[in-house]
């Protein structure tokens, strides 16, 4: 079995997935607009370029996300955090630090009782991210 993220975003699903994929090191290979979407029925003009699906590919995983469908309420993000795993203390750091632009620091990322690195933010969409490195060269 395989778990991977499906978060859903207020109408700025493409600029998170672009900064993600720039900042953790993903290729996106999946875009379609829901203007795209065969018998997608009415939508505004103005929400045909919201994100349907799309989908970036990690190293060892996928994060996948999408738009609120035009008229249904977004409540926000809350009670999660994506989780990452490093092999190293350094590349942990530096996706904490090009994750953390623009967003909140929650948890410095410093070594713990249980990892040689770990730090917890809020990235600028609101979406909680954990980055954790438990012994260095474990990944």
């Amino acid at each position: 079995m395989e778990i991977n993220p499906y978060v859903t975003y207020p109408g700025n699903a493409r600029e998170a997935l672009e900064f993600y994929a720039a900042a953790l090191g993903g290729e996106i290979d999946a875009l379609m607009t829901i203007g795209e979407i065969p018998d997608a029925g009415e939508v505004s003009e103005g929400y045909k370029d919201k994100l349907a699906h799309g989908r970036i590919i990690f190293p060892s995983g996928t994060l996948m996300v999408s738009d609120t469908w035009e008229g249904m309420p977004h409540d926000g993000f809350s009670g999660f955090n994506i989780q990452t795993s490093w092999g190293s203390v350094d590349a942990a750091r530096a996706a904490y630090d090009a994750m953390r632009e623009g967003g909140t620091v929650i948890m410095e990322f410093a070594p713990t009782f249980w990892a040689a690195g770990f730090g917890l933010i809020t990235d600028k969409f609101g979406v909680g991210w954990m980055f954790n490195c438990d012994v260095e060269g474990s990944q």
